[in-house]
């Protein structure tokens, strides 16, 4: 019960993390600053809070239900949280810190997949061709939509 506390706790944060962000970034005037395409520079942080926020329900719910359902067994095969189960999450806050701290001087292009090669290892993806071709894919995707489509230029580090 202490995990899904954990977890329902950690969803709920994260929500209400993201719903204040939201609600800054929409009381702030940005006038006179466009970028391409006429957009506002609230989209990306207004996306992100919006996935944040997003997240955040999605894991209360799934808490929740992953509840429902140790109730419904009766408790049968359920364990008390174990402290390796905080290894994926961690990962995730500590990459972020070292993806952010690390772009500027690496740029995207070497940035990113560092970052998200070491988080699927972690959270025990298996197999190199997967774990290659979803960390160069995401990355190009990533890169496309945001300099080409967008318009919006990335960070490119030492190599220009």
């Amino acid at each position: 019960m202490a995990g899904l506390t954990r977890e329902v706790l950690t969803g709920g944060v994260v929500a209400l993390v993201g719903s204040a962000v939201l609600a800054y970034i929409r009381s702030q005037e940005w006038t006179g600053l466009a970028l391409a395409g006429g957009m506002s520079p609230k989209l990306f942080p207004g996306l992100a809070a919006a996935a944040m926020t997003g997240g955040g329900l999605v894991i209360v719910v799934a808490g929740l239900w992953r509840a429902r359902s140790r109730e419904a067994g009766a408790g049968v095969g359920a364990s008390e949280a174990e402290p390796e189960a905080a290894l994926p999450p961690l990962a995730l806050w500590l990459g972020s810190v070292l993806y952010a701290a690390l772009l500027p001087h690496l740029g995207f292009l070497a940035a990113t997949p560092l970052f998200l090669f070491s988080l699927i290892v972690v959270w025990g993806v298996r197999g190199w061709a997967t774990r290659v071709c979803f960390t160069v894919g995401y990355t190009a995707a990533l890169f496309y939509v945001f300099e080409r489509l967008l318009g919006v230029p990335l960070p490119s580090g030492p190599w220009g």
